[in-house]
């Protein structure tokens, strides 16, 4: 599986996070890309298929969520290519509990949206 991680997103974690929060978070994503869900601590990940905050769902991919000590960072996995590509759209630097916060989710599953159509064009 490739990993793309938006530009932005990599910028606000590397300013905001300690090297080693930024090598957790990290760590999960690649366990995540060379053997899925299997090698990731299920605590350390969720799969939200339900992301609107309208709870209307319209067929769109699960968001991703990686949790970290210090962040949670979102990402949707596209089959749109040869190999399967998770592409990390968002991120969440508060982290007062395990949730998401409801409109970073739903930011980082419209950036999806907007990703996936530049695929597949």
């Amino acid at each position: 599986m490739d990993v793309v991680v938006r530009t932005e997103a990599r910028a606000e974690l590397e300013a905001a996070l300690s090297w080693d929060d930024c090598a957790e978070l990290y760590d999960l994503v690649r366990r995540y890309a060379r053997h899925g869900s299997a090698e990731t601590p299920p605590r350390k990940l969720s799969r939200k298929v339900g992301w609107r905050r309208d709870g209307v769902r319209r067929g769109e991919p699960p968001v991703l969520t990686f949790r970290a000590t210090a962040a949670h960072l979102f990402g949707v996995v596209f089959e749109a290519t040869e190999r399967p590509t998770l592409v990390f759209t968002g991120v969440d630097l508060v982290r007062k509990n395990d949730n998401a916060r409801p409109e970073l989710l739903e930011a980082a599953g419209l950036e999806a949206l907007r990703v996936k159509g530049l695929l597949d064009r």
